[in-house]
C-alpha cells in the first residue's frame, strides 16, 4: 500500500513528440490525482497529455488525508 502518489505529465506536440516533462505534484490518494488530471486537462490546448503515476511507501510519513 503507497501513502503517497507522483504525477508526472509529459507535455506531446502533433506528431507525439515530448516538448516537456514535468511533475506536478505529490498527492496523498489517487482521487485527488484524477481531480489535478481533469484541471490540467481542461486548461491545456495546445498540447496533449500524457500522465505517469508513481506509488511511493514512505513509513515515517504522518497520515496527510
Amino acid at each position: 500500500m503507497y501513502n503517497q502518489y507522483i504525477l508526472e505529465a509529459k507535455y506531446l506536440d502533433k506528431i507525439r513528440r515530448v516538448k516537456r516533462k514535468t511533475i506536478v505534484g505529490v498527492y496523498p490518494s489517487l482521487e485527488a490525482i484524477e481531480k489535478a488530471k481533469e484541471k490540467m486537462l481542461a486548461e491545456e490546448i495546445k498540447y496533449k497529455l500524457l500522465f505517469s503515476i508513481n506509488g511511493q511507501f514512505n513509513p515515517f510519513l504522518e497520515n496527510i488525508a
